[in-house]
């Protein structure tokens, strides 16, 4: 995946932790190829910058007007169960991991 901002390299622990996600997740990641990586000595870096492509794949065609639209239409499909609200909640927050969700 391909970046239009200059790479801004970082750790593998250190990009799992600014993105809420698992050093396992980055570093599959990275083995795709979704995401730059370079082995630096014993350390592999990735590109910080290419992390937030590689999170929402699906979710870069959707306007905010899409995306309010789907809120109102969720809102108006209550009661929902709890793993329906959570799902919902993911896939209108795309970005929000499953960790650290409100």
């Amino acid at each position: 995946m391909e970046s239009s901002e200059q790479p801004r390299w970082g750790s593998v622990p250190g990009a799992a932790a600014e993105w809420g996600e698992t050093l396992s997740t980055v570093r599959r990641w990275a083995a795709q190829g979704r995401i730059p990586a370079r082995k630096i000595g014993r350390n592999w870096q990735v590109d910080l910058n290419a992390l937030d492509q590689a999170r929402e794949p699906e979710a870069r065609w959707l306007t905010e007007q899409d995306r309010r639209l789907a809120r109102e239409v969720a809102a108006a499909l209550l009661p929902l169960a709890d793993w329906q609200r959570e799902k919902l909640s993911l896939l209108l927050n795309p970005g929000r991991g499953r960790r650290g969700a409100a």
